[in-house]
């Protein structure tokens, strides 16, 4: 593929790669607060992502018990 017939990654793969990148940082430090920090961003990445395709998946239906909340 050419430089300029090559296709954007979606927000969906940066996430899923940032989300990857982050782990692979965390596995190298020490346990500690730095390496908790960035395993919980990863896992803030990770749970976009599924609420992200739940979102726009076709079909996607409103969970159950979130009537509640519109009052």
């Amino acid at each position: 593929m050419s430089e300029s017939t090559k296709r954007k990654p979606t927000i969906s793969e940066k996430w899923l790669e940032i989300a990857g990148q982050t782990r692979d940082e965390a596995a190298r430090l020490p346990f500690g607060r730095a390496r908790d920090a960035l395993l919980a961003k990863a896992r803030q990445l990770e749970i976009a992502l599924e609420l992200n395709e739940w979102v726009t998946s076709p079909g996607a239906r409103i969970p159950v018990g979130v009537e509640n909340f519109k009052k």
